[in-house]
């Protein structure tokens, strides 16, 4: 084995793919049982639910060209809608993406670039799951299998599972997240390790609504709302996306698929998906006239998932970096190392495995 890859995020994926493509022996440990981070689809009774990022900037080129690559390039939709709103004192009003994504105070792509946002046609989870058949017979997967160590051993990077299991491989790539990646690194170097503990990340959860178009009295004619600050009423709703206005094929004819996002407090994650869609319910009911009860409804739960790219991200992560390749042979990737969302994670996964592959040590 060339390369160990913990992590099967779209990073971690993307990096696979490219080294796989290089001739490289790749195995990849992922500690879910289900691949793909939080780039996941739902099909659920005709609704197509994004659990977690739902497209990508359309001016942006990394995303289409994976795609051909992969040959899902026809598969690629466009943003249907452009216009956004803004809920303050009760009602909505017209606002502009770069200004809501200054209220939410997260990287949100700006869809005032030409041609807004794309997705899949089946959804953004296509994309991992076209990486993961192309990968069948090239690299080695293990679903379900946290790596809960990682020491040198003879000159190479000892991996430990959970099961007790051991792998050494000469270069090992972090692609999770800043706090698993810290937790590994802890006992190695224990300064990057806090490096990585004061990249600041806020959790986000997501529920969304499946509803009969006649019982939602608001036209829904834009991508969604966000809610202003200090909006009274809102109980933690920080924005509410219009899936089935956004994109085509988003809910069944004669409905329409709401998403409606908190960033909830660390106990609040526990809350009941049934709280929770309660709570939903009425912040949204009384913004956009909704009656009766959802046809469908699902929550997604992302605890410290949301990367805050704040002025000092930038050197911080550069030293980390600097940290790391002290170290030698051990890599991290991500979009919470690299600005972008979707296109970052996969412009991180692309660098990190083409810089590894030029040469690799033996």
């Amino acid at each position: 084995m060339d390369l160990a890859i913990i992590g099967g995020g779209l990073a971690g994926l993307v990096a696979a793919f490219e080294l796989a493509g290089a001739g490289r022996r790749v195995a990849l440990y992922e500690a879910q049982a289900q691949a793909g981070g939080q780039v996941r689809t739902r099909h659920q009774n005709g609704y197509l639910i994004e659990e977690g990022a739902e497209g990508f900037v359309a001016a942006d080129v990394a995303v289409p060209a994976l795609c051909k690559e992969l040959g899902l390039a026809d598969q690629i939709i466009p943003q249907l809608e452009r216009r956004s709103l803004l809920l303050r004192g009760g009602s909505l009003s017209d606002l502009s993406t770069r200004d809501g994504a200054a209220l939410l105070g997260i990287p949100v792509p700006d869809e005032s670039r030409p041609g807004g946002l794309s997705s899949l046609k089946a959804g953004m989870g296509a994309l991992p799951h076209a990486l993961l058949n192309t990968l069948k017979g090239k690299v080695e997967i293990f679903s379900d299998c946290p790596v809960t160590r990682i020491d040198r051993a003879n000159g190479q990077w000892r991996l430990t599972t959970s099961g007790g299991a051991t792998r050494e491989a000469p270069n090992v790539l972090l692609a999770v997240p800043p706090r698993a990646a810290a937790a590994l690194i802890a006992p190695i170097d224990p300064e990057a390790a806090a490096l990585l503990e004061t990249l600041v990340l806020t959790s986000n959860l997501c529920v969304s609504l499946g509803y009969p178009r006649t019982a939602v009295s608001h036209p829904l004619a834009a991508t969604g709302f966000v809610v202003a600050p200090g909006n009274e009423g809102s109980e933690g709703l920080r924005a509410c996306g219009f899936s089935s206005s956004k994109f085509a094929n988003r809910a069944p004819r004669g409905t329409v698929l709401l998403r409606a996002f908190f960033r909830p407090e660390p106990d609040e994650l526990h809350v009941s998906d049934e709280g929770w869609v309660d709570r939903s319910v009425r912040v949204l009911g009384a913004v956009l006239g909704l009656s009766g009860t959802p046809a469908e409804a699902l929550v997604s739960r992302w605890p410290e998932a949301i990367p805050q790219y704040g002025p000092g991200h930038q050197g911080l992560v550069g030293e980390l970096l600097g940290r790391l390749e002290r170290l030698g042979s051990l890599h991290l990737a991500g979009a919470a190392y690299v600005p972008g969302g979707v296109p970052g994670a996969v412009r991180s996964g692309r660098d990190v495995a083409r810089s590894v592959a030029r040469p690799l040590p033996v």
